[in-house]
């Protein structure tokens, strides 16, 4: 066929319609052809990357004006009903966005390269592993995705009975194997709140990373969410934020002994104090406690005066302990001129 200007006619072959169950079976090898899949044919596989519901909807916005401009990548899978369905693996924000203007009236289906199998677990998250690592992704969300990666590989590995290490990660992504640790450390070691101001960039990564020594709870250790926020209030420079997460750390194995100390007398009535090495890290504890305080009451102001946080205090009532009962307990702890300062006249003994 012949156009009027002369030249050759060009045709275009549409994507062929196959049946799942054919294409399937068609051969033993594994082959990918693209097929225009309808919203209700397809399931999504498990997502080693969260959602991004505002990413969904510029996707949205921009295929329904240009169209779908990369193919999604899927297998074959049988549902829980005995139904064949295309899976998709990789590009899952396309195809949520694909079925949000479906929703909306405009009928479209989803371009996927699909794969004539059903690929086991460890070719899915490769796959899903391989995409994210080309997307631009902030430090923070590059971790959770490397996290989940781990995860979800090594969870695949155990059901064979095998195992993977933190050098295979790093191998297969191409990352350093201390990255691919921080990723654990950030998803698995952080509160949540934490890891919501990274994502609100109120506090940088590195500074996210020295925090996951810190206890997550509060109790009398000081937490980790309550340290961003002063990293946050008062701007500290990284050296800075370095030196006071160790000071807290080194602070909090002294108070921690002290605490786990009391509760072992409270366990003994409050009788006797148990002359072992437990005993003498509460004598140590107690020697934290007169330094600090001391050094507390030598700032300048007339209003000037020694006190416990909230946290100490909070760490107290933990072990059941009244203000007056816990007094008592720190009695012989340390000084008596501090002990003056802080309560005023000492017990009778």
């Amino acid at each position: 066929m012949s156009c009027d200007n002369g030249k050759n006619e060009i045709y275009l072959q549409p994507m062929e319609k196959i049946p799942l169950s054919e294409y399937l079976q068609e051969s033993e090898s594994v082959r990918r052809e693209t097929f225009l899949v309808s919203v209700e044919d397809i399931v999504f596989a498990d997502n080693i990357r969260p959602f991004d519901e505002a990413f969904v909807d510029e996707l949205k916005e921009s295929i329904k004006e240009q169209g779908q401009l990369q193919e999604c990548i899927g297998d074959i899978i049988t549902d829980e009903e005995g139904n064949l369905k295309v899976r998709i693996i990789a590009g899952q924000h396309r195809a949520k966005a694909i079925i949000k203007l479906n929703q909306e009236g405009y009928i479209i289906p989803i371009r996927i390269s699909v794969a004539n199998t059903t690929l086991d677990p460890e070719k899915v998250i490769a796959i899903q592993m391989s995409e994210n690592l080309q997307n631009k992704m902030t430090p923070a969300q590059d971790a959770v995705i490397i996290c989940n990666y781990w995860k979800k590989l090594k969870e695949a590995r155990e059901a064979q009975g095998g195992t993977v290490s933190f050098p295979e990660i790093a191998r297969k992504i191409g990352r350093s194997t201390e990255k691919v640790k921080e990723a654990v450390k950030y998803v698995d070691g952080l509160d949540v709140r934490v890891q919501k101001m990274v994502d609100d960039k109120q506090l940088y990564y590195t500074y996210a990373l020295l925090l996951a020594d810190l206890p997550k709870e509060g109790g009398f250790m000081t937490t980790q969410f309550e340290v961003a926020d002063l990293f946050f209030r008062e701007k500290f420079p990284y050296k800075k934020a370095v030196e006071h997460v160790k000071k807290l750390r080194e602070e909090g194995a002294f108070v921690k002994a002290l605490f786990e100390n009391w509760e072992e007398i409270k366990i003994e009535e409050h009788l006797k104090f148990i002359h072992d090495k437990s005993t003498q890290k509460a004598l140590e504890a107690g020697d934290w406690f007169n330094r600090n305080f001391y050094s507390i009451s030598n700032f300048q102001g007339e209003k000037n005066k020694v006190g416990f946080s909230t946290a100490i205090v909070d760490g107290a009532h933990k072990w059941g302990w009244g203000f007056e009962e816990w007094k008592k307990e720190l009695e012989p702890l340390v000084s008596e001129a501090l002990y003056k300062k802080l309560f005023g006249k000492p017990s009778e003994k």
